[in-house]
């Protein structure tokens, strides 16, 4: 039985008696969202864990969306389809990878995708208003309804600062 979990240079382990062991590393699906005439490419991150017996096998789960300016689906600035607008990319994960990872750990599954025309997915970043972005997120919300392991009833949408609008 686990009487505590690992923190600062024990982060992702459990205690488990007198022994540590790793936590199981979070599942990843990688997805195509029809939105509009274009295809967004996102991944679907699901916990370790199994589902809870209680929810009939499914997965309780959140739509991540990045702010304004265009942005990969871990949250960095998008050096693929604009190389010339950002600095050096930074080493470390981005903000909505690092919270997909850990809300899996938590159990709870998370989409995240490209924003249009940017990372791997199709469209013009430039050309996408509010309401096109807002059209996005209900079409990924779709995809994610439609995947059997996630639990219908129990759906989350959490965006950073534009996203938040986008939400």
């Amino acid at each position: 039985k686990a009487i505590g979990s690992g923190g600062g240079a024990n982060r992702g382990t459990a205690l488990i008696g007198s022994r540590v062991y790793p936590r199981g590393m979070p599942r990843s699906e990688e997805l195509r969202v029809r939105a509009g005439d274009i295809q967004l490419a996102g991944v679907l991150t699901l916990p370790a864990a199994p589902p809870p017996a209680d929810r009939r096998g499914r997965y309780p789960n959140a739509l991540l969306l990045s702010s304004w300016l265009p942005r990969d689906r871990g949250g960095h600035y998008d050096r693929t389809g604009h190389p010339t607008w950002f600095g050096p990319a930074p080493t470390a994960p981005g903000l909505l990878e690092r919270l997909g990872d850990a809300l899996a750990e938590r159990g709870v599954a998370t989409l995240r995708c490209d924003a249009r025309g940017c990372g791997a997915s199709e469209g013009v970043w430039e050309t996408a208003d509010l309401f096109t972005r807002i059209d996005d997120a209900r079409d990924q919300l779709a995809a994610m309804r439609s995947h059997g392991a996630l639990d219908l009833r129990r759906v989350g949408i959490i965006g950073h600062g534009a996203g938040a609008t986008h939400a």
